[in-house]
């Protein structure tokens, strides 16, 4: 397999290109990372910090000494994931995907920005049940321009229309639509998806237990009780109603 200095690296990047200028990470030097390390940092060799799962939605920070982290994805079978990585201005990151094939990591797919308006990074790809890591880190560290410090969440989402086995993300960017008869419930702290932290999709009750315990819903609306609001397709804001201080 090609090995790349992180030295050489960043010179091959730099050949011409004029100042200021983004030129794209190269593709080599990508290949040559190794993803068995846990506690080590670099270009070759990001950090090991968990796993992420299906559904799951995860903060970090990546820092000048610990500027690449890398996650254990492990799919329970072949499905359609969308992976993104997201932080405020001027953080902006790169999202490299491998696979463990034959005793070594493979790339499958990277991003850096996922259109001209964001300077996020996403991916959508299908995965099977195998080994995945799924490496952050910012343009900013990858090619030694600037600093590299942000605060940022990765979110891996079900994008297949059959669903994944698992609860399936809502409510956040890039996120489809729950399927036909469930709806978006957030946790409270994500404020209806004000803060773009996703939610999962629910099922509609059918009957609800007919006894007040008023809740108010994302709508802005005043509901009997929680399932009074789910059965409407509606997620809890918060308990109370609407109007109660």
């Amino acid at each position: 397999m090609k090995t790349l200095s992180l030295i050489s690296f960043i010179v091959l990047l730099g050949a011409g290109c004029a100042a200021g200028d983004k030129a794209p990470v190269d593709d080599a030097a990508l290949d040559s990372l190794d993803l068995d390390g846990t506690k080590a940092d670099s270009l070759r060799r990001p950090t090991l910090v968990g796993d992420v799962a299906i559904g799951d939605s995860l903060e970090g920070d990546l820092l000048r000494r610990s500027a690449y982290h890398a996650y254990a994805l492990t799919p329970a079978k072949r499905t359609r994931v969308r992976i993104e990585a997201s932080a405020a201005a001027p953080g902006d990151l790169y999202l490299v995907v491998f696979k463990r094939r034959l005793g070594s990591w493979v790339r499958v797919a990277s991003n850096d920005d996922c259109d001209a308006t964001t300077l996020n990074a996403c991916l959508t790809l299908d995965v099977d049940a195998a080994a995945y890591r799924v490496v952050v880190s910012t343009w900013q560290a990858m090619t030694g321009r600037g600093e590299p410090d942000v605060n940022y969440s990765l979110n891996v989402a079900c994008a297949a229309t059959d669903g994944c086995g698992v609860a399936q993300a809502c409510g956040s960017r890039g996120m489809g639509p729950c399927p036909q008869g469930s709806y978006c419930a957030f946790p409270v702290e994500a404020a209806c998806g004000a803060t773009d932290r996703p939610g999962t999709c629910a099922v509609r009750p059918q009957a609800c237990i007919e006894f007040y315990d008023p809740v108010c819903g994302c709508d802005g609306q005043t509901y009997g009780n929680g399932c009074a609001a789910a059965s409407a397709g509606v997620s809890v804001a918060r308990d109370g109603a609407c109007g109660a201080q």
